[in-house]
This record gives C-alpha cells, sequence and structure tokens, in this order.
C-alpha cells in the first residue's frame, strides 16, 4: 500500500501514518483485524475533487483519493463550533474514516462496487467515521498536529494568518492556536450558541472541574468531550 502526492502538497504526516497503519491492518478495527485489500493507493490531490467532495472511493482502481484543498475550507465542523485548526483537522479524519466505510461495506458485498452508495450506504459511512474519530479522540496519546506537522495543509494556515493577521491582529489569532495546542476544540460558550443541548446546561459544565479545560480564564471542550456529547447517538 502506498501514499501518493505532489511535490510541496504532502498531507500531515501523522494522518498519513494513521491511514497506512490502518489500511495494512496495523491499526485494529476490531480483535480480528486485517489489512483492507481493496485499497492499494491513497492519492492526496489539491483541489481536484468537485466541491465539498473530501474523499472518493475508486473500488476499480483500489484506491482512495483525499482532497486537501476541499478538507482545508470545508466548514462542516467549524460550523458546529470547533475552531478553525481542529476542524480541519477532523475533517481530513472523516474524510478518510468515511471513505474506508465505503470499503467495508463492498468488502461485504462486491456487487456494491458497481453502483455509487445509497443514501442508506452514505449514513452508515458517516457514523462509522464519526466512531472512528470518537476512538481517536478517545487515546490520550493522540493529539491534533501543530501546524509544522500539517504539510501543505499548514502552510496554508500560515499564509491565511500572515495574509489576514498581521500585527496587532496575530494576537487574535494566537488566542485560538494557544487552546488547540493545550487539547482543546472549541470554546464552551461558542459551541453552546451553536449546539442547543450544550447550551442548555452550558452553566453547569462551566462550574464542572471535571469537564472541559481552562486557558487563560476560558473554558473549552476537548475533542472527546465533544464528540462525545455532540455526536452521542453514533
Amino acid at each position: 500500500m502506498k501514499i501518493t502526492y505532489e511535490k510541496g502538497k504532502e498531507p500531515p504526516e501523522i494522518l498519513a501514518d494513521l491511514i497506512s497503519k490502518t489500511i495494512l491492518g496495523e491499526e485494529p478495527r476490531d480483535e480480528e483485524s486485517s489489512p483492507f485489500t481493496l485499497i492499494e493507493e491513497v492519492i492526496f490531490k489539491v483541489n481536484e475533487l468537485p466541491d465539498s467532495v473530501l474523499a472518493v472511493f475508486n473500488p476499480s482502481e483500489k484506491n482512495i483519493v483525499m482532497d486537501l484543498g476541499n478538507c482545508l475550507v470545508n466548514q462542516n465542523f467549524l460550523k458546529q463550533g470547533l475552531m478553525w485548526i481542529p476542524s480541519i483537522w477532523f475533517n481530513l479524519l472523516f474524510a478518510f474514516y468515511h471513505e474506508l466505510g465505503h470499503v467495508i461495506q463492498v468488502e461485504g458485498d462486491p456487487k456494491l462496487a458497481d453502483k455509487p452508495p445509497t443514501k442508506k450506504l452514505q449514513k452508515e459511512a458517516d457514523e462509522f467515521a464519526i466512531g472512528c474519530i470518537k476512538d481517536w479522540t478517545k487515546d490520550e496519546n493522540n493529539k491534533i498536529p501543530t501546524l509544522d506537522g500539517m504539510g501543505w495543509i499548514g502552510d496554508q494556515i500560515k499564509k491565511a494568518i500572515n495574509m489576514y493577521y498581521p500585527e496587532p491582529l496575530f494576537d487574535k489569532m494566537y488566542s485560538e492556536i494557544k487552546p488547540y495546542g493545550l487539547g482543546a476544540v472549541g470554546g464552551l460558550n461558542t459551541i453552546a450558541a451553536y449546539q442547543a443541548g450544550i447550551g442548555k446546561i452550558r452553566d453547569q459544565l462551566a462550574k464542572d472541574e471535571k469537564f472541559g479545560i481552562v486557558i487563560d480564564g476560558i473554558k473549552y471542550m476537548r475533542a472527546e468531550e465533544f464528540f462525545g456529547a455532540i455526536y452521542n447517538d453514533a
């Protein structure tokens, strides 16, 4: 199994490693994990898939194509209250795991390879992806990579920061980079504004010393807490 990308448009190293180990069966999906034989290559592109399409699984070519550009600009998690950089990281994880969900579907029924996924299959792949992300967040050894470890995406984020947040506005951007580097993914108040369930118990959570992480006087949610609360049915 190989990882392919254009020079200068590399994926985050941590992501490439996770993908390789998962496809090769070294990152177990169950107690009897084995390699995914339907995948021989994962290809990273930049702005080559249709808008909003993060990745695709091509059964006939035995590959998954992931679009770094679309993962960079997709606002799905951003609109749920996550901070900018964590939302991009989880776009990447969701893109890969969603397509892996389709791989498993085809493994179970090879006839599915000959037709586009139905809405039911798409929903199943979504749920599989969120389940994998939740597992990832529960491992305390798993950290969202720094910008220096985000490859091409990290470079684009740095360019955007330099363009839109020159001094003294850079301090505003740093106020987000610092918390995510310490394990936060979104301010409790911000997420509560997007999520009715969190909003109803915001004050209670703000007082709960075991919940979240306080940085510079502001309470943030950790990734495990966010995905556990917002996707509690997945």
